[in-house]
């Protein structure tokens, strides 16, 4: 859908402005270091781009195409700049410098396939990631090496999208609801039994919920709707 950024406005209440001729938008990233946001999107050409939380003019200025890809999707930070991205269909993973420059990833690439980026710890050597080749939505969830590409489990049933924030892992599962489990980041240990926190986060059939968490571990989501079943006749 449209990007969009929200500004608290006060208990359970927020304020959403659509961010200017950004559409076709997913897996929006915002990046403390730098101020910006990159987003998997279609305007102007396909890919992850880099943009202000002002968006962009007709021209194009005030947003930036760090990547080609038409299906790159599940971008994430690292606490230096940099910039890591899971490569169209899963087939493996990729990082942007601070410039926007593609640098070679330090292991071989096969090690990244099937592998969706969720976040860069703060170590800026591990990230979490989801295992989900492509044509499936969930998978266990690994703590990836950088570095070396290897991979340990840390989730092994199966999730949508995973989050380390405030001591907690946060874990949206494939029937839409979230746990959260106590989590040693720094030393990347669970440290007690998960707890149910919420049902109906609203899922997409391409590996999305649509939930977000904020720094001081302020949880946002959407839930899902109820479907409902339209009859329509040959003129609509």
């Amino acid at each position: 859908g449209d990007a969009v950024a929200g500004e608290q406005g006060g208990p359970c209440t927020v304020g959403l402005d659509p961010i200017k001729y950004v559409k076709n938008a997913r897996w929006p990233a915002f990046s403390e270091a730098n101020g910006t946001i990159a987003v998997a999107a279609c305007f102007g050409g396909c890919g992850i781009w880099r943009i202000t939380a002002d968006g962009c003019d007709p021209s194009g200025r005030g947003c930036v195409r760090m990547s080609t890809g038409g299906s790159d999707t599940a971008p994430a930070w690292a606490p230096d700049g940099s910039y890591w991205f899971t490569e169209g269909n899963a087939t493996s993973v990729n990082r942007l410098g601070p410039g926007d420059s593609l640098i070679p990833i330090p292991f071989a690439r096969e090690k990244g396939r099937g592998l969706r980026i969720q976040q860069v710890l703060a170590d800026g050597r591990t990230a979490l990631a989801v295992q989900a080749p492509s044509g499936t939505a969930s998978g266990a969830g690994f703590l990836l090496d950088l570095a070396t590409g290897e991979t340990t489990t840390l989730v092994a049933q199966p999730v949508v999208e995973f989050r380390s924030v405030s001591g907690e892992l946060l874990c949206v599962l494939p029937d839409g609801s979230m746990t959260a489990t106590p989590f040693d980041a720094r030393r990347h240990r669970i440290l007690g039994p998960a707890v149910l926190i919420a049902t109906g986060v609203a899922l997409t059939g391409t590996g999305t919920a649509q939930f977000a968490v904020a720094e001081n571990g302020t949880l946002a989501y959407i839930p899902e709707t109820p479907r409902s079943l339209v009859l329509l006749d040959r003129n609509g």
